[in-house]
């Protein structure tokens, strides 16, 4: 997803009204930098350090890897959950996925519900013809739009949760990321768009920009 698909940055071959409103109400970063893959932005986001402290500055994590972060690093659930919030993870991981140790459930989150890996089919959640789908540390068989269902979780959560109690809901959906698959719905909203592979990711991003409205409506709620 990049910076350019945004409206609030200038963009407009993709509908992203909800996250545009969150922009225009919010603040808009634009003098920072991220790293340029998956696994180093997001154990970045973890740990607070660069992922060349503990060696995951180089790539993602593949799928037959035994590696992962650190777990001698501690992680912002972590630091988090002794705080006294309720940490929940609902996406994907991408963190390790070789060790059980290197699981979001033994990494401070109290739910998990998602990927481990970084690649799955967004309707049959199969890395490599290998479910990649847990709900806790238990691996989960059903149907659906991945992006739909994480959206839908995270509701559930929110709307089951006791707010004397502060909570910590990190939310990473697969959207748009390959394989570029969306429902017909949403592929329908982009038919004027003639090269398949790029109408299917702007359906990704709005069937996302979609459900974060929804999720944002219910933190309103």
């Amino acid at each position: 997803f990049g910076y350019e698909c945004l409206g609030s940055y200038g963009g407009t071959s993709y509908k992203t009204p909800n996250l545009d409103r969150m922009a225009k109400g919010g603040v808009r970063f634009t003098h920072a930098y991220a790293q340029p893959l998956c696994t180093p932005t997001r154990a970045a986001l973890m740990t607070g350090r660069l992922p060349l402290r503990y060696g995951l500055q180089t790539g993602v994590i593949p799928s037959g890897a035994t590696y992962g972060l650190d777990t001698g690093e501690r992680l912002l659930p972590q630091i988090l959950k002794d705080a006294g919030y309720r940490t929940a993870l609902v996406g994907k991981w991408h963190l390790g996925h070789g060790d059980r140790a290197m699981w979001p459930m033994q990494r401070g989150f109290d739910d998990f519900y998602g990927a481990l890996v970084g690649e799955i089919d967004h309707f049959t959640h199969e890395a490599h013809g290998v479910t990649d789908w847990y709900r806790g540390n238990e691996l989960l068989v059903e149907d659906g739009y991945d992006t739909d269902l994480f959206g839908a979780e995270a509701i559930r959560l929110i709307e089951g949760h006791d707010p004397a109690v502060p909570l910590f809901l990190y939310l990473a959906f697969t959207a748009p990321h390959t394989p570029y698959q969306a429902p017909d719905t949403w592929l329908e909203t982009y038919a004027h768009i003639e090269d398949s592979g790029r109408r299917a990711y702007a359906a990704m991003i709005s069937a996302m920009d979609d459900q974060i409205g929804k999720v944002v409506a219910a933190l309103e709620a």
